[in-house]
């Protein structure tokens, strides 16, 4: 772009200044390509000055994006070319954490024996937190990722879309289904799943009272149930889900047909007269059994392995302790043990004032016995933002900050710890490092998931 300035329109009327200035813009045009200074009517001085950028050349031919794999070059060579490439399977002993920005999230799988984010996949929002099921293969033409997406304008140009979309070979062009605008798919952990090989996305969803199918393969909305007073959990076994009715005190099976279509096949009255639900749930995949811990701290375990408990279920213990309040949990795959994050206070963790999660207990199912306290000097962190069992259930990865070393002295650095589940003792520690998670680093760990059958 041409700079334009004037060193004298003292005097003049704003209408001839305004003419003199495009006269001199005009006229200029073929001696301010060579620099030179000229004069316009009146004594006019004007100067024009090449901008202070870069020669802009045309973009090699391997640096438009395409369907085809373009050859990455040499690293470094040029940071600004955009590219496709396949994407780098996720490893079973790896694990995920997220980076959340404004209108999206990146989730960087990461080897938690160096620390080193290997790949990264970046989905759109849900409506309340994110519904994304992350996957490991050895093949990067497997599905990678699949998440319920909100993708909103700006201001009031139009309406929102809502899609399902399928992240796997080259992650800048996901298989998309567009869903209804009336679509709310629930958000909360244990809600929503990915089931039949791959096939079906299921959600409890808040605007119909029931869940909804997805199915995957043909892109379309397959399925829909209206269940008041049930939900929001879906654990998957085979062609079933399995969920909740707390008012009834039942647990419910419903059915995917192979059309995509689901529907009521059973229930069971079989919970507890002061049975009360939770805001989010797990499963223990190996023993296909759903894991309940509700506000009051009773913990649940329904064994879905033959269907439809028939006798009454009753809690295997309470996790409620004096020194803090119950936060988040998990199961392990095999159902044998449990963890729950606690806070340094008293008062619940989703109020404004719950204070910070300082430690995490281990549990066995049987009755619910403590068995480790993990605290932050045990630990060694500074924080602690996020707890999750690999995917064998081997080890138990805690994700928080720890202060930096040499070099990075002063800085709180995103650090992952190892626990050895069965005695609780420390067996790693690494930061994670190859993220781009500003300031905020990382959060939210995860394991990746099998897709189940």
């Amino acid at each position: 772009m041409k700079m334009f300035t004037t060193t004298r329109l003292a005097g003049m009327s704003l209408a001839t200044a305004t003419a003199l200035m495009l006269v001199g813009c005009s006229s200029g045009s073929d001696s301010a390509e060579s620099g030179e200074e000229f004069d316009v009517a009146n004594g006019v001085a004007t100067t024009y000055e090449f901008p202070n950028v870069p020669e802009v050349t045309l973009p090699p031919s391997n640096a438009a994006l395409g369907d085809d794999d373009q050859e990455l070059g040499e690293v470094g060579a040029d940071p600004n070319k955009p590219y496709t490439a396949e994407v780098i399977p996720i490893g079973e002993d790896w694990m995920i954490a997220t980076e959340s920005r404004d209108n999206e999230t990146v989730y960087a799988a990461f080897d938690p024996a160096d620390g080193v984010v290997k790949t990264r996949i970046t989905t759109g929002h849900a409506i309340w937190d994110d519904v994304v099921h992350v996957f490991t293969s050895d093949d990067a033409s497997e599905p990678q990722a699949v998440a319920f997406e909100v993708w909103a304008p700006r201001g009031s140009r139009g309406q929102a879309d809502y899609t399902v979309s399928t992240y796997s070979g080259n992650l800048l062009e996901p298989a998309e289904v567009l869903l209804p605008r009336h679509v709310r798919f629930h958000s909360r952990e244990g809600s929503h799943t990915v089931s039949g090989g791959g096939r079906y996305m299921t959600s409890w969803d808040d605007q119909l009272f029931g869940p909804r199918v997805v199915d995957l393969d043909r892109g379309v909305l397959s399925g829909e149930q209206q269940i008041l007073g049930c939900g929001p959990f879906t654990w998957p076994v085979g062609d079933k889900i399995y969920s909740v009715c707390e008012n009834s005190r039942e647990l419910i099976e419903l059915t995917i047909d192979s059309d995509g279509k689901i529907s009521e096949t059973g229930r069971s009255e079989v919970l507890p007269e002061d049975f009360t639900s939770a805001r989010e749930g797990h499963f223990a995949e190996e023993i296909a059994s759903g894991f309940l811990i509700n506000e009051a701290g009773d913990v649940y375990l329904f064994d879905f392995s033959d269907g439809l408990p028939t006798e009454e279920v009753t809690p295997v213990g309470n996790v409620g302790r004096e020194d803090g309040r119950f936060h988040k949990n998990g199961v392990r795959p095999d159902g044998r043990q449990f963890f729950v994050e606690y806070t340094d206070t008293e008062i619940h963790p989703h109020s404004a004032n719950g204070g910070d999660l300082v430690r995490i207990r281990l549990f066995d199912v049987d009755g619910a016995r403590e068995t480790q306290n993990l605290d932050l000097e045990k630990l060694g962190l500074d924080s602690i933002d996020s707890v999750s069992y690999n995917l064998d259930g081997s080890v138990l990865y805690v994700l928080g900050t720890a202060p930096g070393e040499g070099d990075d002295e002063g800085e709180d650095l995103p650090t992952v710890v190892g626990i050895d589940p069965a005695t609780g003792e420390v067996v790693s520690t690494v930061a994670v490092t190859g993220h781009a998670g500003g300031s905020d680093g990382v959060s939210g760990l995860r394991a990746p998931e099998r897709r189940a059958d």
